[in-house]
């Protein structure tokens, strides 16, 4: 018989009508009732009563994919698996059937509909930086980190687990400035179930309903997601530069030989002076420590983050943009550091900053004052220094 997989999983994740405002609110859909009942190869719905309101077994679907890959997710071994492991290793087969493999058979049936990214440790990383910084889990839609999980191998560390989890990848608010806005901060998570038990069969048909829920709130936000998203928790690649994003920091790692200046010791030297330049001053990047060569093979440096990259909305928003810009603009030209390409033989510096964006803005100068800036800006009659002192920017 033809395998059924696609037909099931798009009877089971349709997209709700509407989606909540607020985070409490989703738990109300991550309950709802499933579409229908979950296809199983064996009969285990009279093997296991208990689970009969959930599952069944029928001759034209129990050869599908995904009924065998429920089948044993409901089997003793999955269960087993995590008694008295205390190794968050050893539990990795049976999260990776209740979840990850549960989303692969998803993406596969649903094609371009379910347009997901996941990630995971393959070990137990807590003494490393990626341990202490970035969760267990992660899924991603069009970019937004919608999901994130933390493992522990013991069940009396689950509130270690709920700690960790709440302390990775916090969403951040920032000013107009871009420095962090810490009266929006999040600071607590909300439950979106109770706490569910792997060796408990019926847990595990619970763990079910809830991904499938939470498919289906992917599916229904991932159409509304706006273009300018950072990427928490995923590396990119620009060149021979990888960038990581995390919740307030980007971490950013080059190749040795890719960076100015032969000598090792003259690389960080310089590149420390460069951030020393720049420390508290606006429109510059900040670091939260010094940059480090790691196993004197890749030059590595935590930058933290300043908000999405947006333009003003209005002169005033104009006005406190321009200003932050120049102000750290003329930070470096005081410090002798100019904003050119660091590998060109007449160049020595290296520096990372904002654009003002003058062709995109003046039809949101209303006042004589800014007309008159950012006309002698463009034509280039204006230094940093000189430009601070104009009146539009000057009483800010």
């Amino acid at each position: 018989m033809a395998d059924q997989t696609d037909q099931i999983c798009n009877q089971l994740l349709q997209p709700f009508e509407t989606i909540p405002s607020k985070a409490r609110e989703l738990s109300t859909l991550i309950k709802a009732d499933l579409l229908c009942k979950l296809p199983v190869a064996g009969g285990e719905e009279v093997k296991f009563p208990i689970l009969k309101d959930f599952i069944y077994t029928s001759e034209e679907v129990r050869r599908s994919t995904i009924a065998m890959h429920i089948n044993y997710v409901l089997s003793d071994p999955i269960g087993d698996a995590v008694i008295g492991t205390g190794s968050e290793d050893m539990m990795h087969s049976s999260v990776d059937a209740l979840i990850r493999y549960l989303l692969q058979i998803f993406v596969k049936a649903l094609g371009g509909k379910l347009p997901i990214e996941f990630d995971r440790n393959r070990a137990d990383p807590k003494s490393t930086t990626k341990g202490r910084d970035r969760p267990d889990f992660l899924c991603w839609t069009r970019e937004v980190l919608l999901f994130k999980g933390e493992e522990n191998g013991d069940a009396k560390d689950f509130d270690l687990a709920v700690e960790e989890l709440q302390s990775k990848f916090n969403i951040c608010f920032y000013a107009i400035d871009g420095s962090p806005d810490a009266g929006n901060q999040l600071d607590r998570l909300i439950p979106l179930t109770d706490l569910l038990k792997i060796d408990h069969r019926r847990d595990r048909v619970t763990i079910l309903h809830t991904m499938i829920n939470i498919t289906r709130i992917m599916l229904t936000v991932s159409t509304k997601i706006p273009n300018n998203i950072i990427p928490l928790g995923k590396r990119r690649k620009t060149g021979e530069t990888t960038i990581t994003f995390f919740d307030d920091f980007v971490e950013k790692k080059i190749p040795r030989n890719h960076l100015p200046y032969a000598n090792d010791d003259t690389r960080i030297h310089f590149l420390v002076r460069m951030y020393k330049c720049a420390k508290g001053y606006p429109g510059l990047v900040q670091i939260k420590n010094e940059p480090t060569l790691k196993n004197r093979g890749s030059y590595k440096v935590l930058m933290t983050t300043w908000g999405l990259n947006i333009l003003p909305k209005n002169e005033g928003e104009l006005k406190a943009m321009s200003k932050s810009i120049i102000t750290g603009l003329d930070r470096l030209h005081r410090g002798n550091f100019v904003h050119r390409n660091m590998f060109l033989s007449i160049s020595n510096t290296e520096v990372i900053m904002e654009k003002i964006w003058l062709n995109a803005v003046d039809n949101m100068l209303m006042s004589v004052e800014g007309n008159d800036f950012v006309t002698k800006l463009k034509a280039k009659k204006l230094n940093a220094s000189k430009a601070l002192q104009r009146a539009w920017i000057k009483g800010l």
